[in-house]
């Protein structure tokens, strides 16, 4: 099948969209398909000094990646819409599969069977983006909506009921672990607990708890592994200087060295969560986000202590994790407590890993997509 995957994220960059565009991209093509990505050319948000995308993602180059101008200020969206209408008319793709909204809007239209995948509630953006999602959703060739949580799922169903004739859940995923070496020069200290997070730093995130829980526990170590520069350097005027432990961005070809290092692995996201770029009049997506860094701990095949909110439950129980409140430190350090049994680290981990080979590796989840659309 040949694939046009259209995008609107910036590539090459530090977000986690790129990442889980990136990932995909993959993951489609290695089902055997044609797979050409389209992305705006945004040269003031992409990453600098980048020689290989592939290589920065940490993915073979198993397709292609055509970059679209992404100019004229105000109407950036719609001169990049236009440029993928352009190379849609030329192009001789089976199915049109994307996470733009105004993209995929533009393919239905034209008649190309199509596919949107939704990360956020599509209305809260503007109206005419939520105009545009009904008008492309009662298009005869559009084949479904994908989400990325049953909470998520919900919050469509309840606002367009029967209009979307078919929609499907598909949780985030991570590629299975392969590099099982360790760090070389690791800052933590022999014989203590080595507790991490991976990811950014912003509101949301629980980083907060990590810095609380760094100074209600100096026998432990914690190591943030993520995060801008200025995040950084607030954070760790706060956190303890002698047990917390900031490594800063890290390329995804090196992570699983850092990953493997560590013997507990923490998900503290809090009720309210703000995606990357957010304002103060952003919408909070921790009621239905479905975190990276979660899968990439269970490829890793780690202990995994994580906030106990009915997001996280649609991947997590209690027989592979430890859930504890969001916001209460005294509960988060009893559960680090307990991950000192190296005998109980081991059953989470592996459990975990098993759950997460059956359900949620990229692979598994571009074959499942793909399957029901080919049926």
């Amino acid at each position: 099948m040949r694939i046009l995957y259209i995008s609107s994220s910036v590539i090459p960059s530090r977000t986690a969209n790129s990442l889980h565009v990136m990932k995909m991209g993959q993951a489609l093509a290695k089902q055997g398909n044609v797979v050409t990505l389209l992305a705006p050319k945004k040269k003031f948000e992409e990453e600098t000094d980048v020689e290989d995308v592939y290589e920065f993602y940490n993915v073979e180059k198993c397709f292609d990646i055509v970059w679209k101008p992404y100019i004229g200020m105000l109407v950036r969206p719609f001169v990049y819409a236009m440029f993928v209408v352009f190379y849609l008319m030329r192009s001789s793709a089976d199915l049109v599969y994307g996470r733009d909204l105004l993209g995929c809007f533009m393919s239905s239209i034209i008649g190309r069977d199509t596919i949107y995948e939704a990360h956020d509630l599509v209305w809260e953006g503007s109206k005419l983006k939520e105009l545009f999602f009904r008008i492309m959703v009662n298009q005869s060739n559009f084949i479904k909506l994908v989400v990325i949580s049953d909470v998520l799922k919900g919050y469509y169903v309840r606002k367009y009921g029967d209009a979307i004739r078919n929609i499907e859940v598909a949780h985030d995923g991570a590629d299975s672990c392969k590099d099982k070496k360790k760090l070389s020069t690791w800052p933590g200290r022999k014989n203590v607990l080595q507790v991490g997070y991976v990811g950014h730093l912003y509101k949301g995130k629980g980083v907060e708890i990590v810095e609380q829980l760094s100074r209600e526990m100096p026998g432990v170590d914690f190591h943030l592994i993520g995060g801008l520069e200025q995040d950084i350097k607030y954070w760790k005027a706060r956190a303890n200087g002698s047990n917390a432990f900031f490594h800063g961005f890290v390329p995804q070809s090196e992570l699983s060295k850092y990953i493997n290092c560590l013997d507990v692995c923490l998900l503290p996201n809090q009720k309210k969560v703000f995606s990357y770029g957010s304002n103060s009049r952003s919408r909070s997506i921790g009621e239905f986000t479905s975190p990276l860094k979660l899968f990439d701990y269970m490829s890793h095949s780690k202990a995994i202590i994580a906030s106990d909110l009915p997001v996280l439950r649609e991947v997590l129980n209690d027989e592979i994790s430890i859930l504890v409140e969001s916001d209460n430190v005294k509960k988060w350090c009893s559960a680090i407590q307990k991950m000192h049994s190296s005998a109980l680290r081991e059953l989470y981990a592996e459990r975990a890993l098993e759950v997460f080979e059956m359900n949620y590796s990229w692979e598994a989840r571009s074959k499942g997509l793909l399957r029901r659309v080919n049926a």
